[in-house]
């Protein structure tokens, strides 16, 4: 099992609105839980984040997402973010190596 630890903060000059995470899981791993600010709902290998309404200057938050791998392999998970102030959706990816108990 692997825990992402996915910390948006606002390093900009203005506030950001209705900030929305979505990540994709890869197909060899399985969404088993997490803990953050707002709800996290699993449609398949997506997780979809209720939006935060609005993130101040400097501010931030945090969501831990537990990922267990069902095959062995580098399994990778995408995590995109929009909000109404930025135009191109920031993208970050991290990749697992997960190994077969014997």
């Amino acid at each position: 099992e692997a825990v992402y630890e996915i910390r948006v903060t606002n390093q900009g000059t203005g506030p950001c609105s209705n900030v929305q995470l979505a990540a994709a899981l890869a197909e060899g791993t399985t969404y088993t839980g997490s803990n953050g600010p707002t709800q996290i709902k699993a449609q398949g290998q997506q997780l979809i984040f209720d939006p935060i309404p609005q993130l101040g200057v400097k501010g931030e938050f945090v969501y831990r997402i537990r990922v267990r791998g069902t095959m062995p392999g580098d399994q990778r998970v995408r995590v995109q973010l929009t909000c109404d102030q930025v135009t191109t959706p920031v993208v970050k990816e991290e990749s697992t190596r997960f190994y077969k108990d014997q």
